[in-house]
């Protein structure tokens, strides 16, 4: 077994989706409540998984015009169907697309298909976060809010408001804007909570 985490995460995320089962169930001993992979396996295949609409919405797109390769589905150019270990194929898209580095360690036959194609990959992933099926798959992550407690020994709250609003604004300003046009972050003051911002 190789000590990259793509292969053991790629078993993973394959079980998930060949058979069924929950992510929790795959991982963790029910007797032992630990993990039956390493940390860094589990992480990649969650981030995956979660990644795994927009991953196929880029899939499904025509590579570049550009290119040497004809204008077919990247799916078909990258011989998705016809790749036995798909878990490992999404794990090595995910790494090379919304990784940390945003690109593939090691080596082997999957890893130097999926290069082949890194620049049509790159301008797909692109063009789908501009279409309304990669908004809304990017809408399907979970936005919490940010709060902030203000030191009303060095300001007041209405103070920290006016900064948090001008700082909104200039950042509304360089296209930061929800999908409808509506500002995407607002400031609310918590009742219960003296100095608390939401």
């Amino acid at each position: 077994m190789s000590s990259s985490p793509y292969h053991e995460s790629g078993k993973i995320v394959n079980e998930v989706l060949t058979k069924g089962r929950s992510l929790k169930s795959l991982v963790f001993s029910s007797s032992q409540h630990k993990l039956r992979c390493s940390k860094a396996s589990y992480a990649l295949a969650c981030n995956a998984l979660k990644h795994k609409p927009l991953i196929d919405a880029i899939l499904e797109s025509k590579g570049s015009s550009k290119s040497d390769h004809p204008r077919n589905p990247l799916r078909k150019s990258i011989r998705f169907d016809e790749t036995r270990n798909k878990g490992l194929l999404y794990i090595l898209l995910y790494e090379l697309l919304y990784g940390k580095y945003e690109s593939i360690r090691g080596g082997g036959h999957v890893k130097r298909n999926v290069m082949k194609f890194e620049a049509e990959l790159r301008e797909a992933k692109a063009m789908v976060a501009k279409t309304k099926a990669g908004a809304k798959a990017l809408s399907g992550f979970p936005e919490f809010p940010r709060y902030v407690r203000v030191n009303t020994l060095k300001m007041t709250t209405e103070d920290a408001i006016k900064i948090l609003e001008r700082d909104l604004c200039d950042l509304n300003s360089t296209g930061s804007k929800d999908t409808d046009g509506e500002n995407r972050a607002q400031i609310f003051v918590d009742r219960h909570v003296p100095d608390l911002l939401a």
